[in-house]
């Protein structure tokens, strides 16, 4: 006879590797996004105000 479907139950080992892998591919990404968006902000904000300064102190 066949066995009851139970369709496609994993172990517990297997339904809960993936979702940490995942849970920690999030986090790190969440990490970069916040700590870089704000390097990178200021550091284009330094470049366009030294760029500024450079070129108001050409014109006087």
């Amino acid at each position: 006879m066949n066995e009851p479907s139970t369709g496609d139950v994993k172990s517990p080992e297997e339904r809960s590797a993936k979702p940490r892998k995942s849970a920690v591919r999030w986090r790190r990404k969440a990490v970069v996004v916040l700590i870089g968006a704000p390097v990178f902000l200021a550091v284009l904000t330094s470049i366009v105000l030294y760029f500024n300064l450079f070129m108001a102190s050409e014109v006087g």
